[in-house]
C-alpha cells in the first residue's frame, strides 16, 4: 500500500489523530463519516455541501477536510486568489491575440517574401516604418533612394523634359512607380490599422 494511501486510511479511521501536544486541540470522529475533526471545526451539517478546492483527488479532498478550520480557510482563500490570477491571465491571452489577429494575417501571407528575403516579420516592419518616416520628411530623397535600390538610372527622373519618349517607354521606371504606390497604400493601410487599435 502507498504511503499516502496509509495516511488516507488513518485518517478515515481516526488512527494517529488522538490528539495534538502542545496545541490543547484534541479531534473527534465525526458519526458514520470515519473523518475525523478538530474541536475548533466541528463536522459539516450533512445538507450543507462543504467548499473543498477544484479539482483535487478524492484523497487530497479526505486529507484537506481532516484539517483545522483556520487552514482550510487559508488554502481555499489562496486557490481563489489563484483561479483569479489565471482568469486575469487568460483574458490577458486573449485581447493581445484579438488586438495582433490582423497582424498574423499579414505575416502568414507575406511569409515566402521574408523568406527569401532572410528576414523576419518584425524587421520587415520596422523597415516599412522607418520608409514612411523618410518619404513624409523627404520625399524626393526617398524616391532616390528607390531608385537606386531598384536599379533606375535617377538621371532620367531628374530630367524627363529632355527625353520625353524614353521617359514613357522605360519599363524600369513603370516598376518603380508601381513599388512606391503600391508601398504608399500599405502604409496607409498599416496606418489606419494602428489608429484602430489606439
Amino acid at each position: 500500500m502507498r504511503e499516502q494511501d496509509k495516511q488516507v486510511e488513518r485518517l478515515e479511521y481516526g488512527g494517529g489523530f488522538s490528539g495534538m501536544s502542545g496545541t490543547g486541540m484534541q479531534r473527534q470522529q465525526s458519526e458514520g463519516s470515519g473523518l475525523v475533526y478538530t474541536a475548533h471545526d466541528p463536522p459539516p451539517n450533512k445538507d450543507t455541501p462543504q467548499p473543498v478546492p477544484r479539482g483535487w483527488r478524492k484523497a487530497e479532498v479526505l486529507l484537506f477536510h481532516a484539517l483545522p478550520g483556520e487552514v482550510k480557510q487559508v488554502i481555499l482563500r489562496r486557490e481563489k486568489e489563484l483561479e483569479r490570477g489565471l482568469h486575469q491571465k487568460a483574458q490577458q491571452l486573449r485581447h493581445w491575440r484579438e488586438r495582433y489577429a490582423p497582424f498574423e494575417a499579414i505575416i502568414q501571407h507575406y511569409q515566402p517574401l521574408f523568406e527569401s528575403h532572410q528576414i523576419s516579420p518584425s524587421q520587415a516592419f520596422a523597415e516599412l516604418l522607418v520608409w514612411r518616416q523618410q518619404l513624409n520628411e523627404d520625399p524626393e530623397a526617398f524616391v532616390e533612394k528607390i531608385g537606386v535600390q531598384f536599379g533606375l538610372d535617377m538621371q532620367i527622373i531628374e530630367s524627363p523634359q529632355e527625353e520625353p519618349e524614353q521617359v514613357a517607354q522605360d519599363p524600369r521606371l513603370r516598376r518603380m512607380e508601381q513599388a512606391i504606390e503600391l508601398l504608399n497604400q500599405r502604409l496607409q493601410f498599416q496606418e489606419r490599422r494602428l489608429q484602430g487599435m489606439g
